[in-house]
């Protein structure tokens, strides 16, 4: 049998071996196997940002897609739950409010989609796959979405039961 030298170095940098101290600014987008199409990257929607004033005052809402067929994927909330820490603004702490959407991708939400947040709002229910929000700061909702329905709490990793509709 023949060694190659490379070959742990090569599985270490995709993420397939573990080697040293893990690396948490990549860990939410290793593949959960070889194949490109199952890392878990959000992509902004347009609109990506919707700046409000509401009964809580200054609320900021994020829109993103993900490509569709990972929600069955090994890891599949806390991936989600990382990338949506990722994306939420931290540069404005100003927001009493703010919400990430992540809704699958389809042929009307995509990277050619132009509505507003109006054109968003309980319309595309069955293609939303997440929620998550931050009040004050602290993030107190993230939840996993299926056909409009809250199934699974992310920050208390558990099932919602029973589940109930999203709004």
């Amino acid at each position: 049998m023949r060694f190659w030298p490379w070959l742990p170095v090569a599985l270490c940098s995709a993420g397939l071996l573990a080697c040293g101290k893990p690396n948490p600014s990549t860990e939410a987008q290793v593949a959960v196997d070889a194949h490109p199409a199952m890392i878990l990257r959000l992509q902004p929607l347009s609109p990506d940002r919707h700046e409000f004033t509401g009964p809580a005052g200054l609320s900021l809402n994020r829109y993103f897609t993900l490509a569709p067929g990972l929600r069955q994927t090994a890891g599949f909330g806390q991936r989600l739950r990382a990338q949506m820490e990722t994306a939420r603004d931290t540069t404005e702490p100003a927001h009493a409010l703010q919400s990430v959407y992540v809704e699958e991708q389809n042929v009307t939400l995509n990277g050619g989609y132009t509505g507003n947040a109006d054109s968003l709002r309980g319309v595309h229910d069955a293609s939303l796959v997440a929620y998550a929000r931050w009040t004050g700061g602290t993030h107190d909702l993230c939840d996993l979405i299926e056909d409009g329905m809250v199934v699974y709490d992310l920050l208390l990793n558990r099932p919602v039961k029973p589940p109930f509709e999203f709004d």
